[in-house]
């Protein structure tokens, strides 16, 4: 109220950003990730197996500190916030003699799915390379039927489906 009279307040508008991962959001992502390994969306060992968790925390951490993965490849993760709040997160790495980038890893949080943050997420990234003549590579397990949707309909092509059934895609910056 102001001199007597009443005025709607504006809604404020959500901030989304997506920013560099940290070493203090090895939890989140870990977390995301044995999460989806146990429904099939990352490699079902992780779950499975303590060796083989602990390892990937490992290159997990090693790319957060360090800027590179096991493979000595140049591998950054970026975590998507909303009013400050973890929501999701993304790890590249470099590919093809850096003429391109993997999207290697991705989950949503699960209380945030279906609310179109994965797509912001996603096309934040893609805006991020346009005009800069590489290519996104991306892999989607056969479990990960949303993820692969979403990459499709957000311009990826299906460039080839593994014995596995792991679908390789490709995207055009």
């Amino acid at each position: 109220m102001w001199n007597g009279l009443e005025y709607p307040l504006k809604p404020k508008k959500e901030v989304r950003m997506l920013r560099a991962a940290k070493i203090g959001d090895l939890n989140f992502v870990f977390e995301l990730i044995i999460e989806g390994a146990e429904k099939g969306h990352f490699s079902r060992e992780l779950c499975e197996s303590p060796n083989e968790a602990h390892a990937f925390r490992l290159e997990l951490a090693s790319i957060l500190e360090n800027g590179v993965n096991q493979e000595g490849m140049q591998s950054y993760g970026l975590v998507y916030e909303s009013e400050g709040k973890r929501i999701g997160f993304m790890f590249m790495k470099a590919a093809f003699a850096n003429r391109g980038n993997e999207l290697w890893l991705a989950a949503i949080h699960p209380d945030y799915r279906n609310k179109g943050f994965g797509k912001a997420m996603i096309l934040t990234v893609l805006n991020k390379f346009q005009g800069k003549n590489l290519y996104l590579y991306a892999r989607c397990s056969p479990e990960s039927k949303v993820m692969y949707q979403l990459l499709i309909k957000n311009g990826f092509q299906l460039n080839k489906i593994g014995s596995d059934g792991t679908r390789a895609l490709i995207y055009q910056l």
